[in-house]
């Protein structure tokens, strides 16, 4: 066993678990809710987990003639000495880089400190909360010297016409233009997308050429497909046409974004208005998500679907950032701030006054809000919304001390 514990202080939601193998041991059903919400996070998509009735013994049954997992997370309800004397039996038929994280209701630093010298990567004390486990798992596994994972930020409408293109599109120009370091934005609309024509591009590459190839995109070839907007705008752009091949599956696209990831700090992923296995997947594995609506009945009805299916995807407390745009449109009665707030089951992070000439003049320029009125009152309130998103996970990674590995006792 191996318990050379580091601990990540980050936001939650900020990196993903890498690929691990896991298997899980629970006796009581609150361990095994905790258990199961925590494999449920989004954080731990690249988990490949088995859960387990029993505790302690049935595991060391299990791998007397199987080989263990990366990790072992069990429950235990013995007494301190009878699960000491557990760990050297366990510790037998364990591989060595095997991590075992303990879940327990004993609350007793000094057990605690006999598990760690047994050689127990970590021990939590029930009841749990299923974040806190995903943040010890984390703990184990997230290397903080390894090379920071981009910031994944996924748009999506929460009816047609919403202005989740747009939203997406200004997110980027603006954040572009006020980081120093580069900002990807991908359309994943295969058929519609409009990113290339609402910023006046015509890229030579897109997203059609990496799906077209025989072999799945890699690093090297998504980079060659970017089209550099401007000092720190790159894009990938969607082919916007009907009678292209090549469309990929859900599980190609998460790789995309995967990969896109190591190439920009910022990745902006616009979603089409469509419930697929990708987009579902695509919203669960996002740092932060950004669903526009509109003030009415319709964005009412599905933002209450969307809030509901999102907190089944991330957990209630990542739900999401509301955008309120078009507010005010003539000829309309807007449904209020408050009853939208309510359907969707979170406050609205940025509202945008309904502006015709102002987007009309975008969209006949081919220029976004920053380039067109870099003075617009409108920007003030989008670089307050920009500075709390990107300010979330801004903040320094520190790690704990490092654990020597210890062996089997005896």
């Amino acid at each position: 066993m191996s318990n050379d514990k580091g601990a990540v202080s980050e936001p939650a939601g900020q990196r993903a678990v890498p690929p691990i193998t896991l298997q899980g041991f629970t006796s009581t059903a609150a361990a095994r809710k905790t258990l199961a919400g925590a494999l449920a996070d989004r954080r731990l998509r690249r988990v490949a987990a088995v859960q387990h009735t029993g505790g302690m013994a049935e595991a060391i049954t299990q791998f007397t003639s199987a080989p263990t997992p990366n990790l072992l997370v069990i429950e235990t309800t013995g007494s301190p000495t009878d699960l000491v004397t557990a760990l050297d039996a366990l510790a037998a038929v364990c591989d060595p880089t095997t991590r075992v994280l303990l879940m327990g209701r004993r609350n007793d630093v000094g057990l605690y400190r006999s598990l760690i010298r047994a050689g127990v990567s970590d021990y939590l004390v029930l009841p749990l909360k299923a974040a806190d486990l995903v943040g010890a798992i984390a703990g184990l596994f997230v290397d903080p010297a390894a090379p920071r994972v981009g910031r994944l930020i996924v748009t999506m409408g929460a009816r047609g016409g919403a202005g989740s293109s747009t939203v997406a599109q200004t997110l980027a120009t603006i954040l572009a233009r006020d980081l120093p370091h580069d900002v990807l934005l991908v359309d994943a609309d295969f058929s519609f997308g409009t990113a290339a024509l609402s910023l006046d591009q015509q890229p030579a590459h897109g997203l059609a050429d990496l799906f077209a190839a025989p072999t799945r995109a890699d690093l090297t070839l998504v980079e060659r497909s970017l089209h550099r907007v401007g000092r720190n705008l790159c894009l990938l752009a969607a082919p916007a046409r009907l009678d292209r091949g090549g469309e990929p599956n859900a599980e190609d696209m998460l790789a995309l974004a995967d990969l896109a990831q190591q190439l920009a700090p910022v990745v902006i992923l616009d979603l089409p208005r469509v419930w697929t296995g990708f987009t579902r997947e695509a919203l669960r594995a996002a740092d932060d998500v950004i669903l526009t609506a509109t003030p009415d009945l319709p964005s009412l009805r599905n933002l209450r679907e969307l809030g509901a299916a999102l907190v089944t995807l991330r957990g209630a407390d990542m739900r999401g950032h509301l955008v309120l745009n078009k507010r005010g449109a003539p000829g309309r009665t807007d449904v209020s701030s408050k009853d939208v707030e309510a359907a969707f089951g979170a406050p609205v992070a940025l509202s945008l006054p309904f502006d015709a000439r102002l987007f009309n003049a975008m969209e006949a320029n081919g220029q976004p809000l920053v380039s067109l009125a870099p003075k617009h009152r409108m920007l003030r309130d989008w670089r307050s919304f920009t500075q709390t998103l990107i300010g979330q996970g801004d903040r320094a990674r520190a790690a704990g001390p490092r654990l020597p590995r210890l062996k089997k006792a005896g």
